[in-house]
């Protein structure tokens, strides 16, 4: 069976091949899990700053609400790897285009030589570029898959 999803992060669409008896993924590298996000009329009943959760040495606020719905979360192969991606090659895109948008703003709406703004986003863009080249769909597939090996063996 041939499902159409899409991915969460990136929205790329994404056919995934499930086996019908086993209802296992066939479709190397992708990520799925469900899990439990608010709903759209939810409203915030608690926030605190968790003790556990940090991100660059920052605690992360946690907000709780009164309604949640279970929903499908996706990744495309691509998604999945930017973590081993990042590993390997020392730059995180999805780090370096925060900081852009933190120091530069956002992106001009015409590219202008010279410009401190477009400057920065066209090497953003080259090295998005240059990593899609490097790391299609097939080797990113193939990196979550040896990863996942990886973990496996560890338990």
């Amino acid at each position: 069976m041939i499902l159409n999803k899409k991915c969460l992060i990136c929205g790329k669409p994404l056919k995934i091949e499930i086996d019908d008896k086993t209802n296992k993924i066939l479709t190397p590298g992708v990520f799925f899990t469900k899990m439990e996000l608010p709903t759209k009329d939810a409203k915030v009943i608690k926030e605190y700053k968790s003790k556990e959760l940090k991100i660059n040495n920052e605690p992360v606020t946690v907000v709780e609400h009164d309604k949640y719905e279970e929903v499908e979360y996706w990744e495309c192969p691509r998604c999945c790897a930017d973590e081993i991606i990042a590993e390997e090659t020392g730059i995180n895109l999805h780090l370096f285009k925060q900081w852009i948008k933190k120091d530069f703003g956002e992106r001009c709406p015409d590219y202008e030589k010279g410009c401190p703004v477009c400057e920065v986003y066209k090497l953003y863009d080259k090295l998005e570029e240059l990593l899609e080249v490097q790391y299609d769909d097939e080797v990113c597939a193939e990196l979550v898959e040896e990863e996942r090996k990886k973990e496996e063996l560890k338990k």
